[in-house]
């Protein structure tokens, strides 16, 4: 393929053909226009031009006559001034017959002028409105001037004397009608001429606004060719206001997120291979033990045991994230929602994971008063108040307490957790509901989790229709989750006197039993079984 032909295969080149086509298509619609408005006036200017011409020709022709000129030197005098006037002129003998037609049609022929053509009397013609022979009539396609009919001169002693008894010659001054139809085609040379010297710029302007609109988008190319070869810091020109420079701005900000999360995803894997080495060699070290007798004692071998149950558990409980999260993003969790009163619901998860949080020195500060009823799916919405109160139990240091609380403000039932976070940063709060995000494990001093559990949480609250925010004042770390709420009150212990006792929710004790009943025979979609770990951000 040659330059040209790529040239006018690429965009540039077709925009640059377009551009031309547009410009020539304008030309001739603004000629085709001009000429239009202007085709009378073309022609009322012939008609002009012919009567301004004619009293001059007929002055000089009588002069000739008054001079004795000969038939011959009156023919050269009137060929000479018929192309020199772009006029048709006619040389009549005393009987109207054409002597000399200067186009050469009517010559022997006999032309029937009127006898009411009001002649100029001296040797001045008068003025020429014009007259046409009737049709069918040789010269009916003539546009004839009166004032060229046997003018009269006057003669020495004031009389006046007859051109027709000067000479037996006269002229008559005509235009074609066709010529004056066609007047209009005088118009072509010079619009021919602007378009010529119109569609070089043309060219030159198709092509640099072919090539303004086209360099970013080979700008865009050449990046999308370095995306594709792993390189994610990519340039290009951004600083455009019009779509161009929108589609840059969303193509960078597309480029840096998806470096981001290749960033993260690789950190991941290197976390998650790191952290499923450690229970693997736990779990070859301890089994090993088991088969080859090492561990023969009861103590130990139940000590093995526990450490291969704990260690798989933890595994698990990776994977299952892992697993969640590509249910999520293909869109297969399906959201089955019924009353639960999500106040018993975090007080069933809060206890539950309570002796864990003491085990790492962390108290839980619960404010959990029943009655707060949300429309949810029952198991997904425990999820979350795992992953939640799961965080909280990572991320809050040694001998401090994370105050857990529900409310219920302006229709909206709000999961709160709050715990202390010293060595966190503000610029890092955003980052922490961001997938496969884990905190540095050298700063906290503690397990960096898998990164999913913020996430999964913040993905199952929208689609409930509510929203999870997270938030840093004064060294506290808030994470909220709100639903809308189904009751705005209810009766003296927070219970609605008109809904039916629900059914108990997973692992909640009778006695905080609220709304977490769904319809009758309807199934749950159950998320991975929760170990309580291995869920948090």
């Amino acid at each position: 393929m040659t330059g040209a032909q790529a040239f006018f295969q690429g965009l540039q080149g077709r925009l640059t053909l377009a551009f031309v086509g547009l410009t020539l298509a304008a030309l001739a619609l603004a000629g085709a226009a001009f000429v239009l408005l202007t085709r009378d006036e073309q022609r009322q200017h012939a008609l002009d031009r012919a009567a301004a011409a004619s009293p001059a020709i007929h002055l000089d022709f009588t002069r000739l006559l008054v001079q004795g000129a000969s038939l011959a030197e009156l023919e050269a005098y009137a060929e000479d001034a018929a192309d020199r006037n772009d006029v048709r002129l006619l040389i009549l003998d005393s009987t109207d017959r054409v002597v000399l037609d200067t186009a050469g049609e009517l010559t022997g022929q006999v032309v029937d002028a009127p006898d009411d053509v009001a002649w100029a009397s001296g040797i001045q013609p008068a003025t020429t409105p014009t007259w046409k022979l009737s049709s069918g009539q040789p010269g009916s396609g003539l546009i004839f001037f009166k004032g060229t009919g046997p003018l009269v001169v006057t003669g020495n002693g004031g009389g006046t004397v007859p051109a027709a008894t000067l000479s037996p010659y006269q002229l008559q001054v005509a235009i074609s009608e066709q010529v004056v139809s066609r007047a209009w085609l005088g118009l072509l040379p010079g619009l021919a001429a602007a378009a010529a010297a119109a569609l070089p710029l043309a060219v030159g302007m198709a092509v640099v606004m072919a090539r303004h609109i086209t360099r970013p988008l080979e700008q865009l190319t050449a990046a999308t060719h370095r995306m594709a070869g792993g390189v994610f810091e990519v340039e290009v020109p951004a600083q455009r206001r019009d779509e161009v420079g929108q589609l840059a701005r969303a193509f960078a900000a597309m480029a840096t997120r998806v470096g981001e999360a290749q960033a993260q995803v690789r950190a991941l894997v290197a976390g998650v291979s790191h952290d499923l080495r450690t229970p693997l060699n736990s779990i070859l070290g301890f089994a090993h033990a088991l088969r080859t007798g090492v561990a023969e004692e009861e103590g130990a071998i139940r000590r093995a045991g526990d450490v291969i149950y704990d260690e798989a558990t933890r595994m698990a409980a990776r994977l299952a994230d892992l697993l969640y999260l590509s249910e999520l993003e293909s869109g297969q969790v399906v959201i089955r929602p019924e009353p639960v009163d999500l106040g018993a619901l975090a007080a069933s998860v809060t206890a539950r994971m309570a002796p864990g949080a003491a085990a790492r020195g962390v108290r839980f500060a619960a404010d959990l008063p029943p009655g707060v009823t949300v429309r949810a799916d029952g198991d997904k919405l425990e999820r979350v108040l795992e992953n939640l109160l799961d965080n909280a139990r990572k991320f809050t240091p040694p001998g401090e307490t994370c105050r857990v609380t529900v409310r219920l403000r302006d229709g909206w039932a709000r999961f709160t957790t709050a715990n202390p976070a010293p060595d966190m940063d503000p610029e890092e709060v955003p980052r922490l509901l961001e997938r496969f995000y884990r905190r540095d494990r050298a700063r906290t001093g503690r397990s960096a989790g898998s990164g999913l559990g913020l996430p999964i949480a913040g993905d199952l609250v929208r689609l409930h229709g509510g929203r999870l925010e997270a938030r840093l004042t004064r060294g506290t770390f808030t994470v909220a989750v709100s639903l809308p709420a189904t009751e705005a009150a209810g009766g003296p212990d927070g219970a609605s006197p008109d809904l039916p006792e629900p059914a108990r929710p997973r692992g909640l004790p009778a006695p905080l039993a609220r709304r977490s009943a769904g319809p009758a025979g309807g199934a749950r979609s159950e998320a991975p079984p929760s170990s309580g770990n291995g869920r948090a951000g």
